[in-house]
C-alpha cells in the first residue's frame, strides 16, 4: 500500500479545465492577439524592406550587368593596343578588329576612335558602316584631350547628345597609349533609349512597379515612358526632365511640403512617400557613382495607397477574431485531450521529415475524428509523395544534368525555353575512332564512362552544365540554366583541368588527351524533341563555332581554342593570341586564342 497522502481538497478536471487552462487560454489568446497585430504590422513594414532593398539592389546589378562589360571591353581594347598587337594608324586590321569588338557588346551603338591630331573613324552597329571624319580645332577639343591625357584608366562621363543617332548617349571614354604615348582615345556609345528600354524591360518583368534613373536628380536616364519622348519628338537636345516626363511622383520627390521620409527600415537605400489627396506612393532610391562624374539615382515607386485597406482588415479581423476565440476557448479545453495524443504523433513524425530521415517516418495510424484522420492521410500522403520526389529527383539526374533535373522539379515538370549569352564548351578525345578497334564494345563503354564521369565532375565544379554526350564529344554551357557573371571565365577553368585531368589520370587504364573549343554568345536553351521524349540541350551558331573550334585544334596541333568573345570577358593571362581563322559555315573570319595549360610539376 502507497504511503503518500492524498490531498485533502481536490478539484474535478472540469473546473480546473474550465476554471484554469480556460482563463489561462483567454489571457494568453488576448495578449498573443494583441502582439500579434503588432507583430504583424512590424512583419509587413520588414517584409516591404526586404522587398525594397531586394528591388533596388536588382536594378543596380542589371545596370552593373548592362554597362561593366563596356569597361572589361575597353580595357581589353587598351591592351592590345599597348602591348602593340593593334596598331591604331593600319586602318585595313583596326577596322575588322574595332567591329568585331562592337560585336561583342550588343549594347553599344558604335564605337569611335580619335586620335590627338582630331581624326575620328567611328564603328556604327546598325549598317556596319565605318565612317571617317575630323574634328573641329577649337578649345573644347584640346581642353578635352588635355583631359584624357590625365586618365589613367577608362572613365564615364556624364550623357550628351550624339547628333548621328539624334538622342542623348552614355559615353564611356579610355585613352589609348603605346610606348608610353597617347595614340588615341576610345570612345563607347550607349543610348539613352536602349539602355532605359533594356532595364525597365528586365525590371518589370519581375513585377516590381516603375523603376527609374535620375540623373544629377533631375534628369531622366531610365522611365517606362521615356521611349515615347525620343529621340526625335523633343526639340531639346538633352535628356529630358521629370517635368518633360510628366510623372508628378518624381516631380514632387524632392518637395518637402508633399515628400517626407519613409518607415522602411533600409541599409542600403532609401525611401521617402510622396502623398497626394488620395493616396500617396512609397519611393525607394539609391545613389550611384559609378557610372560618372555626377551620380545617379536608381530607383522605383510603388502605389501605397492600399496599405490603409490592409490595415482596417487586420482590425476587424483582430475583433473578430477576439470574440471566436473566447468561444473555442471553452471548446478547446474539452476537445483538448481527444486531440493531443494524435497530434503529437504528427508533430513528431514532422520533426522526423524536416529532419530528413524519411525512411524512419511510421506510417501515422487512422483517426475517428475526421479533420485529424483527413491530416494522418494526407501526412502519409506527403511522406509517400517526398519518397517518390527523393527517388524521382535521383533516378532523373543520372539522365539529365543535376541542375536542370531540380529546375525541371520546381517547375512542375516544365523548362520554359529563353534566349540568353552563354559560354559553350565543345571536347572530343583525340584518336578515340582508332581507338575503339582495340577496345572492343566493352571496353569502349568502360573507359568513355570513366572519362565522362571525370570531366563531368569538373565541368560541374565550375558551375557548367552538360547538356549533351556525342560520342566521345561532351556539349557544356555556362550561364543557362543557373547564371554567372564570370561564366567565360568558369569555362576557361574548367578547360584547364580536363586537360590537366587528362595528362595526370588514366581512364579505365587508357591514357587519353581531349580538344576543346570555347565560343560565349547568344544561344536558345530548352528542352526539345517528342512529346513523350524531351532532351535539353542548347542552339544558335554560338555552339557551333564551339564546335568549330574544337576541330581547329587538329589543324593548329593545339588543345584548347578560344574565340575573341570569350576571350573579351576572361581575366586569364594564359591566353595567346593566334589570328584570325576562316571557320566552316561562319561567314566572317574569328578571332582566335589558345589557352595556355602548362605541365604542373
Amino acid at each position: 500500500m502507497s504511503s503518500k497522502k492524498h490531498p485533502a481538497f481536490r478539484l474535478p478536471i472540469n473546473a480546473v479545465l474550465l476554471g484554469g487552462f480556460g482563463g489561462l487560454i483567454a489571457v494568453a489568446v488576448a495578449i498573443v492577439l494583441l502582439l500579434g497585430f503588432k507583430t504583424a504590422r512590424e512583419n509587413t513594414v520588414d517584409l516591404l524592406s526586404d522587398k525594397a532593398e531586394a528591388a533596388i539592389e536588382f536594378m543596380v546589378s542589371h545596370i552593373d550587368r548592362q554597362l561593366r562589360p563596356i569597361s572589361d571591353q575597353a580595357r581589353w581594347i587598351a591592351r592590345e593596343i599597348s602591348t602593340g598587337k593593334i596598331d591604331v594608324d593600319e586602318y585595313t586590321r583596326l577596322d575588322a578588329f574595332m567591329l568585331g569588338a562592337l560585336a561583342a557588346t550588343p549594347q553599344t551603338a558604335g564605337i569611335a576612335i580619335v586620335w590627338p591630331d582630331r581624326r575620328m573613324r567611328r564603328y556604327m552597329r546598325q549598317d556596319q558602316a565605318v565612317v571617317e571624319s575630323a574634328l573641329p580645332d577649337d578649345d573644347d577639343f584640346r581642353t578635352w584631350i588635355g583631359e584624357i591625357q590625365r586618365y589613367t584608366a577608362p572613365a564615364w562621363r556624364q550623357p550628351n547628345w550624339d547628333t548621328p543617332l539624334h538622342e542623348p548617349i552614355i559615353v564611356h571614354e579610355t585613352p589609348l597609349r603605346a610606348g608610353g604615348n597617347l595614340v588615341g582615345v576610345l570612345v563607347q556609345a550607349i543610348p539613352v533609349s536602349v539602355f532605359s528600354r533594356h532595364l525597365v524591360t528586365r525590371v518589370e518583368a519581375t513585377g516590381y512597379d516603375t523603376p527609374f534613373v535620375l540623373f544629377d536628380k533631375s534628369r531622366v536616364l531610365v522611365h517606362p515612358i521615356l521611349a515615347s519622348l525620343m529621340p526625335r519628338s523633343r526639340p531639346s537636345q538633352d535628356l529630358p526632365t521629370v517635368a518633360e516626363l510628366g510623372d508628378i511622383v518624381l516631380e514632387e520627390l524632392w518637395n518637402d511640403d508633399v515628400s517626407q521620409e519613409s518607415f522602411l527600415k533600409l541599409e542600403t537605400a532609401k525611401a521617402r512617400v510622396v502623398r497626394f489627396k488620395h493616396e500617396y506612393f512609397v519611393v525607394l532610391y539609391r545613389e550611384m557613382e559609378t557610372y560618372g562624374q555626377k551620380p545617379w539615382t536608381v530607383g522605383l515607386y510603388f502605389n501605397a495607397s492600399h496599405s490603409d485597406t490592409e490595415i482596417r482588415r487586420m482590425r476587424a479581423s483582430f475583433i473578430a477574431g477576439a470574440v471566436i476565440l473566447l468561444v473555442a476557448v471553452f471548446i478547446a479545453i474539452k476537445a483538448g485531450k481527444l486531440f493531443a495524443r494524435p497530434i503529437r504523433r504528427i508533430s513528431e513524425a514532422a520533426v522526423t521529415v524536416q529532419s530528413g530521415n524519411l525512411s524512419d517516418v511510421e506510417e501515422l495510424p487512422a483517426s475517428r475524428i475526421g479533420e485529424l484522420d483527413d491530416a494522418t492521410r494526407s501526412f502519409n500522403a506527403m511522406v509517400q509523395g517526398l519518397r517518390d520526389r527523393d527517388m524521382i529527383r535521383e533516378t532523373l539526374g543520372r539522365y539529365v544534368p543535376e541542375r536542370v533535373a531540380e529546375t525541371l522539379l520546381r517547375g512542375g515538370g516544365e523548362l520554359a525555353p529563353e534566349e540568353t549569352i552563354a559560354t559553350v564548351l565543345f571536347s572530343d578525345i583525340e584518336g578515340f575512332t582508332a581507338m575503339t578497334q582495340d577496345l572492343g564494345p566493352q571496353g569502349t563503354v568502360e573507359v568513355l564512362n570513366a572519362y565522362f564521369s571525370a570531366m563531368v565532375e569538373i565541368l560541374e565544379d565550375h558551375g557548367g552544365v552538360v547538356t549533351q554526350f556525342q560520342g566521345d564529344g561532351i556539349l557544356a554551357i555556362f550561364n543557362v540554366p543557373i547564371v554567372a557573371e564570370d561564366h567565360a571565365e568558369k569555362a576557361l577553368g574548367a578547360a584547364r583541368r580536363m586537360i590537366e585531368a587528362c595528362r595526370t589520370q588514366t581512364f579505365a587504364g587508357r591514357r587519353l588527351a581531349s580538344r576543346i573549343g570555347i565560343n560565349t554568345g547568344s544561344v536558345i536553351a530548352g528542352a526539345v524533341g517528342a512529346n513523350d521524349r524531351l532532351t535539353y540541350t542548347v542552339h544558335g551558331d554560338a555552339v557551333n563555332l564551339a564546335a568549330r573550334l574544337e576541330s581547329l585544334n587538329k589543324e593548329l596541333g593545339t588543345r584548347v581554342l578560344v574565340s575573341g568573345s570569350t576571350a573579351a570577358l576572361a581575366r586569364s593571362n594564359n591566353l595567346v593570341a593566334r589570328g584570325r581563322q576562316a571557320l566552316r559555315g561562319v561567314a566572317e573570319e574569328t578571332e582566335i586564342f589558345e589557352l595556355l595549360v602548362p605541365e604542373s610539376g
